[in-house]
């Protein structure tokens, strides 16, 4: 476990403040307003799968009332389709080809600013509660966290592996944890802080509905058929999952709204196949099932309850508007998130053509996990979404407004509109990718300054 201490400069500007009877500022029309904040990430949960997003089985009641006392976001993307780049995404507001983890394995570099880093410079007490490997302090997700919890037990995680992308877990060390038990660890921890002044950012990182999926048996018994097709099976499981998790977040979600001043941010990493392209899991494309995530922010008295907002926003920008709500900016870095607050509080309609890219998981030495091969590239604007790999010689476009399930490839009988939406990828993939693929093998020199290799094994 690994802590970092506030640096001497901000800690004495605290103190300042503290001795002129001053706070920190804040946005919002409450200039001394710094809120705890709350973030939930529950793995592998596709919004169209949520009840929230019009999904018939009652599999998210926590999440559906969370949101009625606050923002839905109806067209929400994660970057990529995998676990870490999404969460280094999350907390950097940067893309995956820029902060560098364009796939599972990597670790987030210790220059990258993240939010956790940017509150606790700032007077915020930080903590993580996470769930599985992927996300624990072995690929940097710690940074900014005094308190981070990562523990996991061999003998109650669900996942037997003793490597993972390279890297060795140790003989005793597990994989993962139930939602329940890392709700546990978060909820112990918030009790013990009733009687701290600094507000708290924390996060809390759910595993399930990741698989394998083994729902507790109570919610098996409601969404498992007793019989079906694999899929059918499949999907029982995975919704008695989900729902499942949904009410770890009410728990959360109850203790943290009891605080006097509360944002909750509750969102996914990314979605899972299902066999919607005939793939059961995830971290293989860039089709909607795997990357359109809910997104709910709930801010009692600061936020519109019951709003949705229809602009398409993405996971690069809730870092941005968190550290708006708590009145920080990201100084001296590159941020491509955007600041969601007056969208969020109705202010303004959004931007309905706003262009949201996306990635498939990439490995820099040529070489795939699966048949795909390099690098994947996707852009949605509007009604249409336009899929770009140059390596494999495919370009697809869909009309989602027509064909949201992406069945109908569309770049023929549209030759000029995937002309239009290969440029504007190809503009942001020259100043957001960093990864350096012209040849199999070779990286930038940033990743490479980072210790980046072209040969790391890799374990499914």
């Amino acid at each position: 476990m690994k802590a970092r201490m506030i640096d001497a400069s901000a800690l004495r500007c605290q103190l300042l403040l503290v001795l002129l009877g001053l706070s920190l500022p804040a946005c919002g029309d409450d200039a001394l307003a710094r809120p705890d904040v709350l973030i939930v990430v529950i793995d592998t949960l596709r919004s169209d799968h949520c009840s929230l997003y019009g999904y018939g089985p009652n599999t998210t009641p926590q999440l559906d009332a969370l949101a009625a006392g606050g923002v839905t976001c109806e067209l929400a993307y994660s970057p990529t389709s995998t676990t870490c780049p999404s969460h280094a995404t999350l907390f950097t507001a940067r893309h995956p080809g820029t902060h560098g983890l364009v796939r599972n394995g990597l670790v987030l570099a210790q220059d990258e600013l993240t939010l956790a880093e940017l509150a606790l410079r700032n007077g915020y007490r930080t903590a993580a509660f996470v769930s599985s490997f992927p996300v624990s302090h072995e690929f940097g997700f710690d940074q900014g966290f005094e308190h981070f919890d990562d523990c996991f037990d061999r003998a109650d995680g669900s996942f037997p592996m003793r490597r993972w992308n390279g890297r060795a877990l140790g003989s005793s060390e597990g994989f993962d944890r139930t939602p329940a038990a890392t709700t546990d660890a978060a909820l112990h921890w918030l009790e013990n802080q009733e009687d701290v002044e600094e507000p708290i950012l924390m996060w809390v990182h759910l595993f399930d509905p990741h698989a394998p999926w083994e729902p507790p048996e109570v919610y098996a018994e409601q969404f498992v058929p007793a019989s079906g097709t694999e899929r059918e099976l499949d999907i029982g499981r995975y919704d008695a999952e989900v729902a499942s998790s949904d009410a770890q977040l009410g728990r959360l979600a109850a203790a943290f709204s009891a605080r006097d001043d509360a944002l909750i941010v509750v969102t996914s990493d990314h979605g899972e196949g299902l066999w919607d392209h005939g793939w059961r899991s995830h971290d293989r494309s860039v089709y909607e099932e795997e990357v359109r995530v809910p997104l709910v922010f709930s801010w009692p008295g600061k936020l519109p309850g019951g709003q949705r907002v229809s602009t398409p926003v993405h996971l690069v920008d809730v870092a941005v508007t968190v550290a708006s709500a708590i009145g920080l900016v990201f100084d001296g870095v590159e941020i491509q998130g955007r600041d969601l607050m007056q969208a969020l509080k109705g202010e303004t309609a959004g931007q309905r053509d706003r262009p949201v890219f996306l990635s498939r998981p990439y490995w820099p030495d040529g070489r795939e996990k699966y048949d795909e091969l390099g690098r994947c590239l996707a852009v949605r604007q509007g009604r249409w979404k336009y899929i770009e790999a140059p390596e494999e010689g495919r370009r697809e476009l869909y009309d989602l407004e027509q064909d949201p399930a992406e069945q109908h490839n569309l770049v023929e009988q549209h030759a000029d509109v995937a002309a239009r939406l290969s440029g504007l990828l190809a503009d942001w993939a020259e100043h957001s990718w960093r990864v350096d693929d012209t040849q199999a093998g070779e990286l930038s020199p940033a990743l490479r300054a980072l210790g980046y290799v072209g040969s790391e094994p890799r374990d499914q």
